[in-house]
């Protein structure tokens, strides 16, 4: 039964699969166990492509004819969108004023109205154009005030904020940065890429990241900044 099974694939299938199934039916494999095979076989490639349809590429920068990536401000802004429970946002730097509403105002919005909406932001640096020179306690001083009287971010309800030490307190030739930038959403999906989050950034400059449906990566990145955080 199995052989006549095998035979009746046809001339259309892989030859190479057609010398593999016969291997297996010498082996003596029957029609249930070779469907069974098959039925492994097509649910790891259902997957396979599901992650695949899954990943983005996320690109800022000049229109490309044939390009099939999505502007980093869309992406961005439709991951706030979908966030039900959690959002993570890390960024090196951070543009203020009339660019706050545009980056994080469908976000800001959301909070207001969802109080179990938590959302955290980490900050590799605080200083401004041309604060070289202010004390780390000052700096930290102008940033809050900057944020308290929403220069920063344009809702009522202000999220969590973090920023690294370090950039702050070391003298420039021993600077340890927080320069990562990325979006987590509710341990299911993230954004990883080379874009701060600035207008510049978002629309302008040249850019490259990638959008993942992955939640053991999300999860990932989200405990280690958990952990940095504590």
């Amino acid at each position: 039964m199995g052989l006549n099974w095998v035979k009746s694939m046809g001339r259309d299938t892989n030859p190479d699969a057609l010398v593999a199934l016969r291997g297996l039916n010498a082996l003596g494999w029957n029609e249930t166990q070779l469907s069974m095979f098959f039925r492994a076989i097509a649910g790891e490639r259902n997957r396979a492509r599901a992650l695949a349809d899954g990943q983005q590429l996320v690109w800022t920068g000049p229109d490309i004819d044939q390009t099939r990536s999505r502007d980093t401000g869309v992406v961005v802004r439709e991951m706030f969108r979908e966030a039900k429970r959690d959002v993570l946002i890390a960024t090196y730097s951070y543009s203020e004023k009339k660019n706050a509403e545009l980056l994080f105002g469908e976000l800001a919005a959301r909070m207001d109205i969802e109080p179990d909406l938590r959302v955290r932001m980490v900050f590799g640096a605080l200083r401004r154009f041309g604060e070289s020179r202010r004390a780390a306690v000052d700096v930290y001083e102008a940033f809050v005030e900057r944020f308290r009287t929403n220069r920063l971010w344009p809702g009522r309800r202000i999220p969590h904020v973090f920023y690294y030490p370090d950039a702050l307190e070391r003298n420039a030739g021993e600077a340890c940065e927080m320069h990562a930038k990325c979006v987590v959403i509710d341990d299911e999906t993230l954004y990883l890429g080379s874009a701060n989050f600035s207008y510049q950034a978002h629309h302008r400059n040249i850019e490259a990241g990638v959008k993942l449906q992955n939640p053991v990566l999300a999860r990932q990145l989200r405990v280690e900044f958990d952990s940095l955080i504590a």
